[in-house]
């Protein structure tokens, strides 16, 4: 299955300045591990509620960004448990058939704090496909 594809400012790490990429006047799509990755941001990055279809869809992770609280352990439970939530309902309304589209499992999921500015904060995630290739995918929140 393939969506239209976003481009972040950098290929490993995607932000809230996500836009559609053109290439030779084109919208691009992706595939693959890819479009899993792209979906897995667009998804934490979404407002829950947001979504005109799917109610469930998205994340109350905007409520931690720039957060004074972000490394207080019961802050860090709750953005991992967002997280969790939504990846699973993710996966609950994927509809494409390839193994390489479908999250396995979670194998890691940690906050990483930024050493230059104690409010900023990443959520990286690394997970096998059910084609079992591995997935590294990292979110500013």
């Amino acid at each position: 299955m393939k969506d239209v594809k976003f481009l972040g400012y950098n290929p490993d790490y995607y932000g809230i300045n996500n836009d559609i990429l053109f290439l030779k006047g084109d919208i691009v799509l992706t595939e693959g591990s890819a479009r899993v990755k792209q979906k897995i941001v667009k998804d934490l990055l979404t407002t829950i509620g947001e979504h005109l279809v799917f109610a469930g869809y998205g994340t109350n992770l905007q409520n931690f960004i720039n957060s004074r609280n972000i490394r207080q352990e019961d802050t860090q439970r709750q953005i991992r448990d967002e997280v969790i939530y939504a990846l699973s309902y993710l996966e609950a309304i994927e509809t494409s058939e390839s193994d390489d589209e479908h999250m396995k499992e979670i194998n890691k999921l940690e906050i990483v704090f930024d050493e230059d500015d104690p409010r900023k904060a990443y959520i990286r995630i690394v997970l096998t496909l059910r084609n079992n290739e591995n997935l590294l995918v990292l979110v500013e929140i």
